[in-house]
């Protein structure tokens, strides 16, 4: 759906999602604030998508925001902005990958689910010392093991 106003008046809608944080940022500002239910539906509707980013929308969308960046600042800018988006993708995998495989070594061990068990692990991750104690569990063994794999879990 192309804006019909704003800075960013004549943009696709779903380009604008496409153009990192600038766009996704005008978007957010947007789906919140806009007196139009139909734009601000549209909005959320594009933030909904799965995010991909374009380094040239990118670009453009810094540009038409920022009118004082000249095109190489902004290219330069977008491009570190897409090393940190790479770099954290991969450590998001990592610890996703990393969690999966404690989950599948101690979920067996604590005749527990691998959904109770990640549950457990996403809810608790931040504070889980002094949250349990041994009467919680059913034998001490199984404590100890939680114990042994919320410590590994937090050290990932």
């Amino acid at each position: 759906m192309k804006l019909t106003f704003g800075k960013f008046r004549g943009w696709d809608t779903e380009d604008l999602a496409k153009a990192g944080e600038t766009g996704r940022n005008y978007l957010y500002w947007g789906s919140s604030n806009l007196r139009s239910p139909k734009w601000a539906r549209e909005f959320e509707r594009v933030l909904g998508l799965p995010v991909e980013y374009d380094e040239t929308l990118m670009v453009k969308a810094l540009i038409d925001s920022e009118s004082d960046i000249d095109y190489d600042d902004a290219q330069t800018y977008v491009r570190g902005q897409l090393i940190s988006i790479a770099e954290d993708d991969a450590y998001e995998k990592q610890l996703t990958d990393s969690g999966e495989t404690l989950i599948s070594e101690y979920a067996p061990k604590l005749n527990s689910t691998a959904n109770k068990l990640r549950r457990l692990a996403h809810e608790w991750q931040w504070n889980w010392e002094g949250a349990f104690s041994p009467k919680q569990f059913s034998s001490r063994r199984n404590f100890d093991l939680f114990v042994e794999f919320m410590t590994k879990w937090d050290n990932r």
